[in-house]
């Protein structure tokens, strides 16, 4: 007999129509990862309480994750943007802000986080700063170029005040004057 054959008659409580872990709310489960500081294990948790509460097992990690990669790929969410391998490198300061406390005088200071992606490359720079200074912007783009082994054709970063003066609806960002003059030198 087959595999399915064995298991309905092991198992006859478990044949039921349908998917045996159904899905969760995906849109609401994109919205929530799209929050500042979210990671997919912050749904993941909300999924295995939902349906513990209900008496039901849930679906492991990786099915999950495997799951919404399939819904994201339908249609339903918003896709990748196009773009061509080695030609962006996306800047941004991540998420809140930490705290960094001194071992030896126990001082507790702000900390905020550089990163740079390259996104086809799966390569990707971070690094702690203790002010989000334009020098120390600047600073940390030298030390992502090092790292990653030279300068992108394009170096994307977001809204930020940092880098950026203005953000309109239509065009392109306009930079200001330090932040062009390291892409220039790039």
């Amino acid at each position: 007999m087959s595999a399915g054959e064995a298991r309905a008659r092991l198992f006859p409580e478990r044949e039921q129509p349908g998917p045996a872990y159904p899905d969760p709310d995906w849109d609401a489960a994109h919205a929530e990862l799209a929050e500042v500081g979210a990671t997919p294990r912050l749904p993941r948790g909300e999924y295995r309480e939902e349906r513990a509460a209900r008496g039901e097992a849930a679906m492991s990690h990786d099915r999950l994750c495997r799951r919404y990669r399939q819904f994201a790929a339908g249609g339903s969410v918003a896709g990748g943007v196009g773009r061509k391998a080695g030609r962006n490198m996306e800047v941004d300061w991540s998420g809140p802000a930490m705290s960094l406390v001194d071992p030896a005088t126990g001082v507790v200071s702000k900390v905020y986080l550089f990163v740079a992606c390259l996104p086809f490359g799966g390569r990707g720079y971070a690094e702690p700063a203790l002010d989000m200074k334009q020098d120390t912007w600047l600073r940390r783009h030298v030390h992502a170029f090092e790292s990653l082994g030279g300068a992108t054709p394009r170096v994307v970063p977001d809204s930020l005040k940092t880098g950026v003066t203005a953000h309109p609806r239509e065009g392109e960002v306009v930079l200001n004057a330090a932040y062009e003059d390291l892409a220039a030198r790039a």
